[in-house]
């Protein structure tokens, strides 16, 4: 088996929790949100291409792709949808209109809109595609092909931004120019860079200069994507060499990103209902509060620790893994 690379899973611990903190937080004073959603979700798909094996049997990929995606995606989306139809869609007055059965067709169209009970997991369809394409360009096209094609696909992404297609076939078309990214400076060892505070502040400063200039769209939103998921994970090898003690905490939450990406969104509207009720306060309130958002984010994250080893324990398909096999 593949040694693990540590700052690979600090990475994505630091996009997990920016996950869940601007999905919590709805404070938008100072652009917090805005800045974050420039590039938290391009890291995952960079980090993703940065770990892409390519698998020449086909349908053995096909299989072992949908087995650790779709199967979560199709668990989840069933089981979001049960809590949300039965006990959820009562509280929340900005969805109240949308039909039962609509949400339920939702489960099988998978893209955004269509999944009320459980928005962010849009993701696993667009990447199962994002995966499926970037196979077939790497086993039919010769490089300057790809290139071709990624170009292609970044137009028809940027052309396409306001569309929504089954399974987010749309945004698999600019995802993948993330994805391609990863395939291309995979071979970095980020460790071994020299002056890794230096990049990091760097790509970050740059980000911040053209989001508050407002270069956010066409070209600027790779850009952007691009800047921030580079800083984040010269951040997490920054924080690998540096800071073994935080990195080892944030690295183990990097190894159970799908189960906070699936759960977190149900629980922290659940708890924000549950305090709310109990101070007698606006959930409105609540979620304007930087520090109360920061607190809940790390709450959510310790609350799912536990039922996330459970489930590895007993029904790893939940989370596309398999059992392992006894000795």
């Amino acid at each position: 088996m593949k040694e693990r690379i540590i700052y690979y899973d600090i990475a994505k611990g630091i996009g997990i929790f920016l996950v869940v903190y601007a999905h919590i937080c709805l404070n938008m004073d100072y652009q917090i949100n805005d800045i974050i959603y420039t590039f938290h979700m391009p890291l995952f798909f960079v980090l993703s291409g940065m770990t892409f094996r390519f698998e020449k049997n086909f349908r053995k990929f096909v299989f072992n792709i949908f087995y650790s995606i779709m199967i979560p995606y199709f668990i989840w989306s069933v089981l979001s949808f049960v809590y949300w139809a039965g006990f959820e869609k009562r509280f929340r007055s900005e969805i109240a209109q949308l039909s039962v059965g609509k949400a339920f067709c939702g489960i099988f169209v998978g893209s955004y809109y269509w999944l009320p009970f459980n928005y962010v997991l849009w993701f696993l369809p667009v990447l199962f595609i994002v995966k499926i394409l970037f196979w077939m360009l790497k086993n039919y096209l010769p490089n300057w092909g790809i290139a071709i094609a990624i170009f292609t696909f970044s137009v028809l992404g940027i052309w396409m931004m306001n569309t929504e297609l089954v399974w987010g076939i749309n945004r698999a078309f600019r995802y993948i120019v993330f994805f391609a990214l990863g395939q291309l400076i995979k071979s970095i060892k980020f460790t071994k860079l020299k002056f890794k505070t230096a990049i990091w502040l760097g790509c970050f400063f740059c980000l911040l200069f053209l989001f508050l200039h407002g270069f956010t769209v066409g070209i600027f939103y790779y850009l952007l994507g691009g800047l921030g998921s580079i800083a984040t994970i010269v951040l997490a090898a920054d924080m690998e060499v540096h800071t073994q003690h935080v990195s080892q905490i944030v690295s183990k939450l990097g190894t159970i990103t799908l189960a906070v990406l699936v759960m977190h969104g149900p629980l922290y509207r659940a708890s924000i209902g549950v305090i709310a009720k109990v101070l007698q306060v606006d959930t409105g309130y609540l979620r304007s509060s930087i520090p109360f958002s920061l607190v809940l984010s790390v709450i959510m994250i310790l609350l799912i620790v536990y039922p996330t080893r459970v489930i590895y324990k007993y029904a790893p398909i939940c989370l596309g893994k398999k059992k392992p096999h006894s000795v």
